[in-house]
């Protein structure tokens, strides 16, 4: 998957809350994604299935 590629999956998750970007305070061309309260909540209940 390309950068861009993985930019336009996490952008609809980012939407509706489900994963955060976060500023790298060492390097600002990056923004690392992390899940949100709602989307690790939503991760345990898929992994549960």
């Amino acid at each position: 998957m390309t950068p861009s590629g993985v930019t336009r999956a996490l952008v609809p998750l980012e939407r509706v809350g489900l994963v955060s970007r976060e500023p790298d305070p060492r390097d600002a061309r990056v923004e690392p994604t992390v899940f949100t309260p709602a989307g690790e909540r939503r991760l345990a209940e898929a992994t549960r299935r």
